[in-house]
């Protein structure tokens, strides 16, 4: 009876972590190159330690903006779209003195190239200053936007 129970509990604890890992999303997928040639800011550049760039047009090198980011949350959603709850501090460009701090609800298809940004501009960071849909109408205000991009080719 005893090495039964044993052999159960293995089991579970094997069950357990393969559900957890299958259902883990892939936060590998936020970074890179993104573009949009229809965007006001046409380019993005996220890297592992933080960063966002923004960049007025595909071709430039030197970025428009600048800022620090933090995931915040990360998960999947049935249809197999990953999602971020990230909050930054934009330490350069047109929107440093406007909304420098901004919490953001981001989505990346299940494909991984598309990505979606709805931008909330925060005096303070608050948890219930998330965004909490992706809204793809007209734009609303400065501080309260959506981006769209797609993953540039490597």
């Amino acid at each position: 009876m005893r090495s039964r129970m044993l052999s159960f509990a293995v089991q579970a604890v094997v069950a357990l972590a393969l559900l957890g890992s299958c259902a883990a999303p892939n936060r590998q997928l936020y970074y890179g190159t993104w573009t949009n040639d229809k965007s006001y800011f046409q380019k993005t550049v996220r890297t592992p330690d933080g960063i966002i760039q923004y960049y007025y047009s595909i071709s430039d090198t030197t970025p428009a903006e600048r800022a620090r980011v933090e995931i915040v949350n990360c998960w999947s959603d049935p249809d197999g779209s990953t999602w971020f709850k990230t909050k930054g501090i934009i330490s350069e460009g047109p929107n440093k003195n406007n909304a420098p701090k901004v919490q953001m609800l981001e989505r990346i298809s299940k494909t991984g190239n598309f990505l979606e940004v709805e931008v909330n501009g925060v005096v303070e960071f608050n948890p219930k200053s998330f965004p909490t849909k992706i809204d793809v109408s007209p734009q609303k205000t400065r501080e309260h936007l959506y981006r769209a991009f797609y993953r540039a080719e490597k």
